[in-house]
């Protein structure tokens, strides 16, 4: 059947316009998976709000990049398997002990006065090993080719900050520790739990509302030694300066100990794992790491399987030298005999 010019130009419009119509659909299904990327910083917005909330869930919901409900069923199914299991969960001797003593009032007046001496000593220590490193946290600040300038002055300023804190603590103040350990032990009477062990077997959603109010007992913790966490929380501020597809580069300032802090950093979201925007440059490292490693295993396997082959062309050469040997069986029996 012969076709006309007319009928070819014909046919050849049709068949462009469908590869247009495919590639235009691809295009849209394209589109569609990069919108389905949240936003990065709303992501991390969302993030700061449930740590000024005490939320630990949605903490959780953030770096997990797991859905509610099955972080639920992980947690449940984790629970039942330690409640099940043919022998109890491994007991740490020496928390189940503290954790009895915070159940009452002269309990923990015990343990602040077993405690306190050796708390002000290793915090005096601690003070003493940061005034000793801080020069090389900040030479080591300095040198890393992967801050800005503006970076570089505001970690140093934020490093003698934490050492104008640690020095100006009078870690030998037991008012301070009493305060703090009070705060524990608060928690631990809330929890209703008798013993440590027993939180790991709550369901979910009590685990929760444990979790939240751990949150909130670290931040009064902290508190007690003038560390403001939801005050560095509430400064913060995530700023967008560019999005393209599954990039972006985000900008994060906050107060911290009274210092101005601002970080921009790449985000790429990560879709393999995790679903969520992570450092950049992190999994850039993270896909070397990888091919360095199947690299490396590539190469044991051919190095095994040459070693297998060397090893059966021996064989294979023995038996053919004894073969082409006619006289070697007569050789082999005149020895014996």
């Amino acid at each position: 059947m012969r076709v006309s010019c007319w009928g070819s130009c014909v046919l050849a419009i049709v068949l462009v316009c469908g590869i247009a119509q495919v590639a235009s659909a691809a295009d849209a299904a394209k589109e569609a998976v990069v919108a389905a990327a949240p936003s990065p910083s709303e992501q991390h917005r969302a993030l700061v709000d449930a740590l000024i909330a005490n939320d630990v869930e949605a903490i959780a919901l953030q770096f997990s990049g797991e859905s509610q409900e099955k972080l639920a069923q992980e947690w449940e199914r984790d629970r039942l398997r330690k409640a099940n299991a043919e022998h109890p969960p491994y007991i740490d001797v020496e928390l189940e002990r503290i954790w009895s003593l915070l159940g009452t009032t002269e309990g923990t007046a015990e343990l602040g006065e077993e405690l306190y001496p050796k708390f002000a000593e290793q915090a005096s220590l601690n003070v003493a090993q940061l005034n000793g490193g801080i020069a090389m946290t900040l030479a080591s600040i300095a040198s890393d080719g992967e801050l800005s300038p503006e970076e570089v002055q505001q970690l140093s300023q934020l490093m003698l900050a934490v050492q104008r804190w640690s020095n100006g603590m009078d870690w030998q103040d037991r008012v301070r520790f009493d305060r703090a350990l009070d705060e524990i032990a608060g928690f631990a009477r809330r929890s209703h739990a008798k013993t440590f062990t027993e939180i790991m077997l709550l369901p979910y959603e009590d685990a929760l509302a444990l979790g939240d109010d751990a949150i909130a007992t670290v931040k009064r913790v902290l508190r007690v030694y003038d560390l403001d966490v939801d005050a560095t929380l509430r400064s913060a501020r995530i700023e967008e300066l560019s999005r393209e597809g599954d990039d972006a580069t985000l900008r994060w300032s906050a107060r911290v100990l009274d210092v101005p802090v601002t970080i921009t950093r790449a985000l790429r979201y990560e879709r393999k794992y995790a679903n969520r925007w992570r450092d950049a440059k992190e999994l850039e490292q993270e896909a070397r790491w990888q091919a360095d490693y199947e690299a490396a295993e590539d190469a044991r396997e051919a190095e095994t399987a040459k070693a297998a082959g060397t090893s059966s062309d021996a064989g294979t050469a023995t038996c053919s030298q004894g073969e082409s040997n006619p006289d070697a069986k007569d050789q082999f029996w005149a020895e014996e005999d």
